[in-house]
């Protein structure tokens, strides 16, 4: 697993930010590791926290019962939930893992 300081410069990189401005906003975050099948927030749901994926992937999904479409795959580098550093609407889609995935949280 890359260390989370590589992981944010090709972050930055990939969304023209400045890295010392996207260093700042998770250097008061943590590893966080979820299992295989975890759910890491669902739709409608208070955005608690913004995130950078470490290792493995998370599927980003649509709907609350039922059938659950998958909109997009996030591997390392990926942010997600940075709705939360934004606003404090609830989670539009859920997130999900079915093989285990580890976040760095803030």
């Amino acid at each position: 697993m890359e260390s989370i300081h590589t992981i944010i410069a090709r972050a930055a990189l990939a969304m023209d930010l400045a890295e010392e401005d996207l260093r700042t906003i998770f250097a008061q975050g943590a590893q966080k590791t979820y299992e295989a099948g975890a759910w890491l927030f669902h739709e409608s749901a208070p955005r608690n926290w913004a995130g950078i994926v470490q290792a493995v992937e998370l599927e980003i999904v649509r709907g609350l019962y039922g059938s659950t479409p998958v909109l997009a795959r996030l591997g390392p580098g990926a942010m997600i939930a940075e709705g939360a550093l934004l606003d404090n609407t609830p989670h539009t889609t859920g997130a999900f893992t079915r093989e285990g995935v580890v976040v760095w949280q803030v």
